[in-house]
């Protein structure tokens, strides 16, 4: 199946080769948005998109990177029909379970699609504006939740681009290595015997961390909680997860106030 999928935000890693995630159906123009608190930023990216072929090693992560697309972009709403009929198609496909064996399942994945249909625009950029720009404890930055301000996050970033690599991606330069949906489409996309266990509980206790802060009302919480069910266990205690070398930014310097919960 062919879908505008492949115009999701947040892809900075192309595949070398058709070898890395399948034989592709051919590289794609997509166009990333993001925000910041001055003005829209547009980010221009390529990613292999394998569809037709199968590619995806797991399709789910795709399609939750999708959903984490920036909701103000005029290719939002078609990027969510899209993911609701390939949703739909992989439910009607999947007759061996291969899917439904996995941890995490599709259909409260079809049901968040419909539910961001129909929620308005305005509201949806609002708040994804407000959790995932303003605030530190839900952005969508790997590293950024685990080690905050600290030196060691520029090393942090050295070795996740170098796992990318290892895997088969390349480096394109337009967002950095631990920008979450990022990573979800590289779990998405990688390699069927590639190792990611440890990425995975990472992002685990990062997912953990963004679910509890976000309002129970929340469309990006329920994001957050699907995201969640397809990781493995991360033996997370019941009083929740703290980054212990997590260090607190430092705003001293700064010349313009930046909003942080």
């Amino acid at each position: 199946m062919e879908t505008g999928l492949n115009q999701v935000a947040g892809t900075s890693y192309a595949p070398r080769s058709s070898e890395a995630v399948g034989e592709s159906a051919g590289v794609a123009e997509s166009r990333a948005v993001s925000v910041n608190p001055d003005a829209a930023e547009q980010r221009e990216m390529a990613f292999d998109d394998p569809a037709e072929e199968d590619g995806w090693t797991d399709p789910r992560w795709k399609i939750i990177s999708t959903l984490l697309a920036y909701p103000g972009s005029a290719a939002f709403p078609r990027l969510l029909a899209d993911a609701e009929e390939w949703v739909s198609e992989l439910i009607l496909s999947d007759d061996d379970g291969t899917l439904s064996k996995r941890p995490g399942d599709l259909e409260p994945l079809l049901t968040l699609i419909r539910r961001m249909k129909v929620c308005e625009e305005r509201d949806l950029e609002s708040e994804y504006t407000r959790y995932f720009d303003f605030q530190s404890s839900t952005c969508l930055y790997l590293t950024a939740h685990e080690l905050g301000d600290s030196r060691k996050r520029g090393l942090a970033l050295v070795a996740l681009r170098r796992m990318l690599s290892t895997a088969g991606f390349e480096e394109d330069g337009t967002e950095l290595p631990d920008y979450l949906p990022l990573l979800f489409e590289f779990l998405a996309a990688k390699p069927a015997d590639f190792d990611a266990t440890d990425l995975e509980i990472r992002l685990a206790r990062v997912i953990h961390v963004i679910t509890e802060t976000l309002p129970g009302d929340s469309v990006y919480r329920e994001v957050f909680s699907i995201a969640a069910s397809c990781l493995p266990d991360a033996n997370l205690p019941d009083g929740g997860f703290v980054f212990a070398n997590r260090e607190s930014t430092d705003l001293d310097e700064l010349p313009y106030p930046l909003q942080y919960d």
